[in-house]
């Protein structure tokens, strides 16, 4: 089974569970080079897999990125990778994980694997633009009272699910667990979630 690792949360979990499953897996990532960090994070799939002691296929964007939007073009790209590493290792699956958007992914990304400030508006807006939003108009907004309603209400519903951590997650819209917790009892929260969702 091929692993799409982006080096985020998402599918750093399922590469982890996938190989604690027994599962016979090849991490693949892909580094899209649309930012100077980006070599970071292929590294950091490198280190990780090597800790595991899984395969991994690593690939950096060399070519011009596809006319259009950059989230598009990123993703075609990605996929058209994921193809090749598949057939490379030899697979019938290609496994990928994502967080609901991939403007979340791009901010976990920035922040936890290239330590960038994320509440400085530049970093929010170079993001946006890798996930194919206009940079300037991220910037505009950033400096300005729009999207205030917006914010007020998703924490409104982050209050009524009572979310009181970061991470919380979410199956199904009902909160799991909600702040950091120890391992063992994640992967135990998880898999009576799986449990739950699969019958």
């Amino acid at each position: 089974m091929l692993v799409a690792v982006s080096g985020g949360h998402d599918s750093t979990a399922l590469l982890v569970a996938l190989r604690e499953e027994g599962h016979s897996v090849v991490a693949a990532h892909y580094d899209h080079a649309l930012q100077p960090e980006s070599a970071r994070a292929a590294e950091h799939v490198r280190a990780l897999s090597g800790r595991l002691g899984v395969d991994v296929l690593i690939e950096r964007r060399t070519r011009s990125m596809p006319r259009g939007s950059v989230q598009a073009g990123a993703r075609g790209l990605r996929y058209e990778f994921l193809e090749r590493a598949r057939a490379q290792a030899g697979a019938d699956v290609v496994a990928i994980a994502h967080t609901a958007d991939d403007v979340v992914e791009g901010v976990f990304a920035a922040y936890f694997n290239e330590g960038r400030d994320v509440g400085d508006p530049s970093v929010l807006a170079d993001v946006g633009a890798s996930a194919g939003l206009d940079r300037a108009r991220i910037l505009a907004m950033l400096a300005s009272d729009e999207g205030q309603a917006e914010v007020r209400s998703e924490l409104q519903r982050a209050v009524n699910l009572r979310v009181s951590g970061v991470p919380t997650v979410l199956v199904d819209g009902v909160p799991l667990f909600s702040g950091a917790i120890r391992a063992e009892l994640m992967e135990a929260e998880l898999r009576k979630a799986a449990g739950h969702v699969r019958s």
